[in-house]
């Protein structure tokens, strides 16, 4: 079903499924809601989102949903908003993605770093190799609990649960400005970059697919479907 009357010009960019079946849309500029399933309901600053650019949604420790917005991170329960006290920087400024590890952990970045937080207590990762981790921008997990971070313009992060790597093109990497991740059933590594396609076997990076922009558009998501397919969207479709 499309929803052309509340949906027709409003730019969506992410979805999300809760525990209790109803699915959350985050918009740039609108704010958020959840269709359950139907009408929407819509949230913005008026109901204490910190700001109407909402970039992420996720489930997280604990009951309720966890909200990225440019404004810092926030935390629906039991029909409203609040502020997450979390460190200073998360609190204030623009939290980009969320993802929910297997092990518990509700993940986000802002500010060039990465907040880890268990239920209890958060972990600041601010720097990889020396450097700023850069901005995230998707975050996925393959099947041995490895995280893998796509930052926009400084390469590819890996977490092992103990130490973190990052590759570069120095790496083969074929660019540093990452868009987006995916796993397949084999745990390999999608990656998904302005201009190209590829994937990372744990030893190489492989060119799949070299994408020609002024046609197709930047790439900008990677999804793997149950077939196998690999599916790339571009800013023009």
């Amino acid at each position: 079903r499309r929803f052309a009357d509340t949906l027709a010009v409003v730019f969506v960019t992410g979805l999300a499924e809760a525990r209790e079946g109803t699915l959350w849309r985050a918009t740039a500029a609108t704010g958020a809601s959840r269709h359950t399933p139907n009408p929407f309901d819509h949230y913005t600053t008026d109901d204490g989102l910190p700001h109407d650019l909402v970039w992420d949604v996720s489930d997280g420790p604990g009951d309720g949903l966890w909200v990225a917005t440019r404004g810092g991170l926030s935390r629906f329960r039991n029909g409203s908003f609040s502020t997450v006290d979390g460190p200073d920087t998360l609190r204030r400024k623009q939290t980009s993605v969320l993802y929910y590890s297997d092990r518990g952990v509700l993940w986000t970045s802002a500010e060039n770093q990465l907040y880890a937080y268990d239920g209890t207590t958060y972990q600041v990762h601010r720097r990889v190799d020396g450097k700023p981790v850069g901005r995230t921008v998707d975050i996925v997990e393959d099947p041995s609990g490895t995280l893998w971070f796509a930052t926009i313009n400084a390469g590819l992060v890996r977490y092992d649960g103990t130490s973190f790597r990052r590759y570069t093109t120095a790496d083969g990497l074929p660019s540093n400005a990452v868009r987006s991740l995916a796993v397949d059933d084999r745990g390999r590594l999608w990656v998904g970059e302005k201009n190209t396609l590829g994937r990372f076997d744990g030893e190489r990076f492989t060119t799949v697919r070299s994408l020609d922009s002024t046609q197709a558009g930047s790439l900008v998501a990677v999804e793997i479907d149950a077939d196998g397919d690999v599916w790339m969207g571009t800013l023009n479709g």
